[in-house]
């Protein structure tokens, strides 16, 4: 390595045969494509209209990435990882200015049974389906109530994905062209080099959800509950900057266009697997010359790809061309290798989008680099709460100290202080005080989905209200 600077050790990953077979030819066809859509629809120097879209899912177990104190002698600390019941599906798509519309969270089986929608904005969308993966119905009803609102009036836009079977109905592309969308299709097996939400974003997205669950205490053998996830998944969401949004389109090459932004990973296949499609892709067992005698074919295939010495040509041998032919196969599957593109009908006529004003956010109006989930916030009028853990004084008894990231025991000598839930002056309880009114309620005796409201306050810093004010704004 000391000779090689321009080596590294890194850690492999595993990778998928359909995907370690992509070639370069693919990814230049895909670039030539994305560029001359770029300049077609005017989108080289507009990047709040490319867009891309893709599915996630969030089952098993997630990893935390925070950092633990052990002792020196122990050499492998483990932590336990965070649990979630069920399989939970996140469809999302990020625009390359960074902003972030309405996403639509799938469960499985069934809705969770509490209140899983507190404090989430009205613009999100929930559904369930047996296995918690999507369809094209929820695709279709994700595309006209959340994305289509949420890009604004200027058109055309472009909408980037992969080859999922939802994405490929003939109502997703009919909806798509109808509104003023171009649909750019991915290479088949491609999406982990080229989709700006598989190289950054889910990934950045996972490990805050996985580290937000841990400081909450959901780990080990506690599972965190499926109406908790929302609402974990937004904080999640907002802890992603702008920045991260538009670095993934960046990472890509598709805002600011770099055709060499994937040919700088230097993929290249194995030199086996090369020089395997090589002789496969110019020796058809039905052009081979065959021996008239055994069958065989007359030059040894294994011989040429250099596995097999001269020698032993005559040994080593592949099965005859005969039942190769008889034995081949054809593939019932259409496969899509290269890269595609679905107009729009109007695409260069079309300049507004006629919807509600009052829903629908202008991207003239939209900052680039800032956070679409922030924007999306701005129209709820309840947003999720912080708690302020503060002490009480005998001569102060109602003033609301410095926070603290941590639930201390409130010292309270004044009678007259009472739980608004419990109505009593129990001290060996945490006390949790309103942001907004003069109000005290004991920790224990919120309800389960008003604790964890109470722990994401010392995570967010945002306020949180007792339950009398809330009703009063409503």
């Amino acid at each position: 390595m000391k000779k090689h600077k321009n080596l590294s050790l890194r850690k492999s990953h595993p990778l998928e045969k359909c995907r370690a077979e992509i070639s370069l030819n693919q990814i230049d066809q895909y670039y030539d494509l994305l560029e001359s859509t770029l300049k077609r629809l005017d989108l080289m120097n507009d990047p709040t209209r490319i867009n891309n879209c893709d599915e996630s899912g969030f089952s098993g177990h997630l990893n935390g990435t925070k950092k633990v104190i052990v002792p020196k002698h122990i050499r492998h600390p483990y932590q336990t990882q965070v649990n979630i019941s069920g399989h939970i599906t996140l469809l999302l798509a990020i625009s390359a200015a960074g902003q972030t519309p309405p996403p639509l969270v799938i469960f499985s089986g069934a809705l969770p049974r509490d209140d899983y929608s507190t404090g989430i904005p009205d613009s999100w969308l929930f559904e369930k389906t047996e296995s918690g993966f999507v369809n094209s119905d929820l695709y279709m009803n994700w595309f006209n109530n959340a994305f289509l609102p949420s890009i604004g009036r200027k058109r055309p836009v472009l909408l980037i994905h992969d080859n999922h079977v939802t994405h490929l109905s003939t109502y997703a592309i009919d909806a798509a062209r109808d509104n003023g969308v171009d649909l750019l299709f991915f290479p088949s097996h491609s999406s982990h080099l080229l989709q700006p939400l598989d190289v950054v974003y889910f990934h950045a997205l996972k490990q805050k959800v996985a580290d937000m669950s841990v400081e909450l205490g959901y780990f080990g053998i506690k599972t965190l509950p499926r109406k908790f996830f929302p609402k974990i998944l937004m904080q999640s969401m907002n802890r992603l900057t702008g920045l991260t949004v538009s670095s993934s389109f960046l990472a890509t090459g598709i805002y600011s266009f770099n055709k060499k932004a994937v040919h700088a990973l230097e993929f290249n296949p194995s030199s086996c697997a090369s020089q395997s499609r090589a002789v496969n892709d110019g020796d058809d067992p039905e052009e081979r010359q065959a021996c008239d005698s055994c069958g065989h074919s007359k030059d040894n295939i294994l011989v040429k790809m250099g596995l097999v010495s001269t020698d032993l040509a005559n040994i080593l041998v592949e099965p005859p061309i005969s039942k190769q032919i008889g034995n081949k196969k054809q593939s019932k599957r259409k496969t899509l290798n290269t890269a595609r593109v679905y107009p729009s009908i109007s695409a260069t006529n079309v300049t507004s989008y006629n919807t509600d004003e009052t829903t629908v956010p202008s991207n003239d109006e939209a900052q680039p680099g800032s956070s679409g989930t922030n924007i999306i916030q701005k129209t709820v009028t309840k947003q999720v709460t912080k708690r302020k853990s503060k002490e009480c004084t005998t001569t102060t008894r109602k003033k609301k100290a410095k926070k603290s990231m941590k639930k201390s025991k409130a010292i309270i000598d004044d009678d007259n202080v009472l739980c608004i839930t419990c109505m009593t002056n129990n001290q060996q309880f945490y006390w949790v005080g309103c942001d907004r009114c003069d109000n005290w309620v004991h920790y224990e005796c919120l309800p389960a989905r008003v604790q964890t409201d109470v722990d994401l306050s010392l995570i967010t810093d945002e306020p949180w209200y007792c339950n009398v004010c809330v009703q009063s704004e409503e």
